[in-house]
């Protein structure tokens, strides 16, 4: 079962163990250390099969590439293959197959080549990328069906960004400023041009994704800087 832990590709065999920065089997920045009453389930760890109870989608045994993709659907009617489109229902099996528990799951536009190019995708387009879904009052997926509420599942504590007005950890679904002359406000230089090889995520996903970036709107997420699947850098870093 291939695993991809701090920008490295390992091929983990049933009962490997990752250990992160605090020295445990947990994900990074992880509080739920129990599901369904056992420990190893897929918000602790993914090496680990869950052993307790089916709580949707025929959980036991599952870990690894399913321990995100819960409820594979490759013949769900979402859209024809080889062509991009809008994901935002069980039926379709949700963006990127990306659920939670129960009915819960991850809305977005899917590029239908992957984002093929990578990483020297030109700037300022809107047929090639994926359009990623953010909202300004964080939550969980049962509330919020974006990719930085999904990743919370796993990394809950980078859901507290603030103590007080100081942030104590990076932005995850937060406004880009809109400040005159800060360093923000030219997000994609001056023309505002959205680069794939930094997305953002926007308050509303249709079927036509953005080739701008629309400061003061658009929010900085986690796939802002990390890559999902790994890459080069340590902590998956773009």
């Amino acid at each position: 079962m291939p695993m991809i832990q701090r920008g490295t590709m390992y091929f983990y065999n049933e009962g490997d163990q990752y250990f992160g920065p605090d020295g445990t089997n947990n994900a990074p920045g992880n509080t739920i250390l129990s599901c369904g009453g056992v420990e190893n389930s897929c918000h602790q760890n993914l090496s680990e099969p869950f052993t307790g109870p089916d709580m949707g989608y025929n959980l036991p045994g599952k870990y690894g590439c399913e321990g995100c993709h819960l409820n594979v659907r490759h013949h769900a009617n979402d859209h024809p293959n080889g062509q991009g489109g809008l994901v935002t229902t069980i039926d379709q099996g949700w963006y990127r197959f990306l659920s939670g528990h129960w009915e819960y799951g991850v809305k977005g536009y899917e590029h239908g080549l992957w984002e093929a190019g990578q990483p020297s995708l030109a700037q300022g387009q809107a047929n090639n990328h994926n359009e990623y879904l953010g909202s300004a009052s964080g939550g969980l997926l049962n509330a919020t069906p974006t990719t930085t509420a999904f990743y919370g599942g796993c990394h809950l504590k980078f859901h507290t960004q603030k103590s007080g007005v100081s942030w104590i950890r990076h932005p995850s679904d937060a406004v880009i400023p809109d400040t005159a002359g800060s360093e923000y406000a030219d997000t994609g230089g001056s023309s505002h041009l959205y680069d794939p090889l930094s997305p953002v995520a926007s308050p509303t996903v249709d079927g036509t994704p953005d080739g701008t970036v629309t400061p003061g709107t658009d929010f900085v997420m986690c796939l802002s800087c990390h890559r999902p699947h790994g890459s080069p850098y340590p902590d998956l870093l773009r």
